[in-house]
């Protein structure tokens, strides 16, 4: 018999009006906290945050029932009802990633044709470009025994030029950074971030009265805009020449390029969506890339395995293109696996319209239902040595395909997956082919925190040794 919602597990604690708000307090990862509480109350329980209820699970089948019944409209979560209502209250258009509805229907149908593979590999050349700048930056402030003493703002930079790469058509040189632009917008990009919790967490407070929050995000989005209109006012009017003279969209030539030759957006449309495309991928790719590149240098075999392979099929002066990719599988089972040992975006959530049972529970419509992907990737039930970093596993193991959901899933998830798959691959590939990474660190687990992304919370010490081709 499925049980009423009021009998879900919750934690102790919940106070009238603010609910479970105060355990929150000194929480400095959300991710472990949610975990701690899966362990202690089972793989689904909920909490509520002044009057709103939420719904944690962390069982890979309940989470695919969820995900398949998200409707033809599916709703992430409160934050894109949310920010849909800041950006009214800006009056501007809403950002892309966070559309609801036939707007975001509308909208994501004018950005299908960009993100298909043939166009996502035609940025190869530039992204190889990028990685080459990340190599000449390791060689420029290395010590004399080869450490970088932290790798975070190398890798900083490296995304945002591989996202200017792809948006804007910019060649972006960050470590030259005369203006501060470059370490501006990855600032404003992380509290604009940062300032979502509160979007989703709390009572809107702030549909009264300005809270801190959601100054931060204004001022955080404020700043986005305007360094993402330097650069798009730098380069529009010779985009706006060339996409003048083409009939037809060309692969490789940046998305706004490729958007306006369309013509199914206006320039302030393309303008506006490349912005927050090149916003929404700098902290989360820059987080996911330190993860990875810690646990290949405490990792030298695995190096080594993807060193062997690309020696098996390209030549040690070829760039790196769609073709060799395909050829080197090994890259996306490193990527996949330090996915699941640090759960960069952790709660791909959904709201259904309409009620459903999860685990014996009925859940009613509009609740936000999140999935749990740390508590899943680190239980022992599900993966065998889950602390362990074994990108193997991944071709021997049986794994359930709702665990590990790092881009989400269906039409609501990462628009941007294919782009950022490539170019971390290919900066993969260069730093391995030019380099031994080794680090000292005294931990197998690089320690994190983080509310609404989870980062490296500590400085990424590693050791780049030149290998003898090069």
């Amino acid at each position: 018999m499925m049980k009423p919602f009021t009998a879900l597990p919750s934690p102790a604690g919940s106070l009238p009006i603010i609910g479970h708000l105060r355990l929150l307090k000194d929480v400095t990862s959300f991710s472990k906290f949610v975990t701690k509480h899966i362990q202690n109350l089972g793989p689904i329980f909920k909490m509520n945050f002044i009057g709103q209820s939420m719904v944690y699970v962390a069982d890979p089948s309940a989470v695919e029932k969820v995900f398949r019944n998200e409707g033809h409209y599916p709703t992430r979560s409160l934050i894109d009802k949310n920010v849909d209502w800041i950006m009214q209250r800006r009056n501007e258009p809403s950002l892309f990633i966070f559309q609801t509805g036939k707007e975001w229907l509308t909208n994501r149908s004018k950005a299908t044709k960009q993100a298909l593979p043939a166009n996502v590999f035609s940025y190869c050349s530039g992204f190889n470009k990028v990685a080459k700048q990340f190599i000449r930056n390791v060689h420029e402030i290395q010590n004399k025994d080869g450490t970088v003493n932290d790798i975070r703002d190398l890798v900083r930079y490296w995304s945002l030029e591989a996202g200017a790469h792809f948006t804007f058509g910019v060649n972006l040189d960050s470590q030259c950074d005369e203006d501060g632009h470059a370490k501006e917008l990855q600032n404003a990009t992380g509290a604009v971030i940062d300032s979502l919790y509160e979007l989703q967490t709390a009572f809107p407070l702030y549909k009264i009265v300005a809270t801190s929050s959601y100054k931060q995000f204004n001022r955080g989005l404020d700043k986005v805009y305007e360094i993402g209109r330097k650069y798009a006012d730098k380069y529009i009017s010779d985009i706006k020449t060339r996409a003048a003279l083409k009939k037809e969209r060309v692969h490789g030539t940046s998305l706004i390029e490729q958007w306006l030759i369309e013509g199914n957006m206006s320039q302030d449309e393309a303008i506006g969506n490349a912005i927050s495309m090149l916003a929404a991928g700098l902290d989360t790719t820059a987080a996911t890339v330190s993860f990875i590149l810690y646990e290949l240098a405490k990792h030298p075999e695995v190096q080594e395995k993807v060193y062997q392979q690309m020696q098996s099929v390209m030549d040690d002066d070829e760039d790196i293109d769609g073709s060799s990719l395909h050829k080197l599988p090994y890259l996306g089972l490193i990527i996949k696996e330090a996915q699941r040992l640090y759960s960069v975006t952790n709660f791909p959530t959904r709201l259904l319209d309409h009620d459903i049972e999860l685990l014996g529970y009925h859940i009613p419509a509009k609740v936000p239902i999140l999935g749990v992907m740390e508590a899943m990737s680190q239980d022992p039930m599900l993966f065998k040595d889950p602390q362990k970093f074994n990108p193997d596993r991944w071709t021997t193991d049986d794994i359930h395909p709702f665990i590990v959901l790092p881009f989400g899933f269906g039409a609501k998830g990462c628009w941007g997956r294919r782009f950022a798959e490539v170019e971390i691959k290919i900066l993969l590939c260069q730093l391995v082919r030019h380099f031994e990474m080794k680090s000292n660190f005294p931990s197998d687990r690089l320690p994190y925190d983080g509310i609404i992304l989870s980062r490296p919370s500590v400085p990424i010490k590693v050791n780049f040794t030149p290998r003898k081709t090069f």
